[in-house]
């Protein structure tokens, strides 16, 4: 017949939860208790209030009780902070990647507007687009087809009244070919040196080959 070979008074250890900290549950002396570490100094004065809080039970169970329900009230409403507290920080990560992003368009714009830039668009059905070198958006659109100046020159006056420098030089992608006007620079092209392309049905004509 077996017998259990632990003694009665052998020490039960135990892990916390989260941690994984070791500690035996049955020491009552006060000085012999184990606690985690605390670096980041959270606890201490937690330790004191819980420890002068359980004294004065003085063996009442209804005291105690009411320790431990304050305890549990507390550990509930420390998780809820916790979760908000996340979400606000990851909803802060979001707003500060979406003004970086959104600095990033403006000074790439600021960029594309400064003399000796080369602007890139492409023809469309209804105009043009000029999207960004560095992540393909669509940054302007110019539905200039049927404008009567010629789609190329009304493109390049409204540059223009946008801030781009004069002196900025356009690159046109005619689907797939480059465009009349493609080399010229904005003052060029909008007094019409070579706006004049007209626009049919499946895009404009006047591709330079």
């Amino acid at each position: 017949m077996k017998t259990n070979s632990k003694t009665p008074d052998a020490t039960e250890t135990r892990k916390t939860e989260h941690l994984g900290h070791e500690y035996d549950p049955t020491v009552t002396n006060w000085t012999a208790v184990s606690f985690p570490g605390d670096r980041h100094g959270l606890t201490t004065k937690l330790r004191r209030e819980a420890r002068d809080a359980v004294l004065r039970c003085r063996g009442s169970e209804e005291k105690f009780q009411q320790f431990m329900d304050t305890l549990e009230v507390i550990t509930a409403w420390g998780r809820a902070k916790l979760e908000a507290d996340k979400a606000e920080i990851k909803r802060n990560a979001e707003l500060a990647s979406t003004r970086a992003e959104e600095e990033a368009r403006r000074a790439e714009f600021r960029a594309s507007i400064q003399a000796g830039v080369t602007i890139r668009v492409s023809a469309t059905d209804t105009g043009f687009i000029e999207q960004s070198p560095r992540d393909g958006s669509i940054r302007a659109t110019y539905d200039t087809a049927s404008d009567e100046r010629g789609p190329v020159a009304a493109m390049a006056q409204m540059m223009l009244a946008e801030g781009r420098s004069p002196t900025s030089v356009l690159e046109i992608n005619a689907f797939g070919r480059t465009g009349i006007g493609s080399g010229q620079t904005l003052t060029q092209l909008a007094a019409g040196g070579a706006g004049a392309g007209a626009a049919t049905q499946g895009g404009f004509q006047g591709i330079r080959v």
